[in-house]
């Protein structure tokens, strides 16, 4: 019962924290003059590719962490010893994450092998969601020079008055 008003309090706070974002992203977007229609789209894009990462990011700890308990304490070193899904769960997202507590050690070739999978996997995973990530703002720069180009354009084309010299 606890754990699960603590996770709907903690989905509670992450919504929340994501609609203060996307207001204040939209309030920076009117402070410098761009549209804000265009600021939410840019918004929308970037929340989802991190909802998406952040989903596939827990769904691929949670492979290994299955991995990691089919092979068993035979291949880990547990202190205190691993008994269910969620102790290889936890050594699964510590490893991902690049802490290294050193309560859970692979003991066997097999295992040293399989959390060294899951750190290139990790490495290479990030090196591609940041990608996307950093590719982002270049295309919300583009597309907003297009903008202000057309309504210059637009206000180049207004017709002069043929009396004037």
């Amino acid at each position: 019962m606890i754990l699960s008003v603590v996770s709907l309090a903690i989905l509670l706070l992450l919504l929340v924290g994501w609609l203060a974002l996307r207001w204040l992203f939209v309030q920076l977007a009117r402070l410098k003059g761009t549209d804000h229609r265009l600021a939410t789209r840019y918004f929308n894009y970037v929340s989802v590719t991190l909802t998406v990462a952040l989903l596939f990011y827990c769904a691929l700890a949670m492979c290994f962490a299955t991995y990691y308990w089919s092979l068993g304490e035979k291949h880990f070193d547990c202190k205190p010893p691993c008994s269910s899904l969620s102790d290889y769960a936890y050594f699964s997202f510590v490893t991902m994450a690049t802490v290294g507590y050193g309560d859970v050690t692979p003991k066997s070739s097999h295992g040293r092998n399989a959390v060294t999978a899951q750190i290139v996997v990790n490495i290479l995973f990030i090196a591609v969601y940041m990608g996307l990530l950093i590719s982002i703002g270049p295309l919300y720069a583009i597309e907003l020079a297009s903008r202000i180009q057309s309504v210059i354009t637009s206000m180049r084309a207004v017709p002069r008055d043929p009396t004037e010299g």
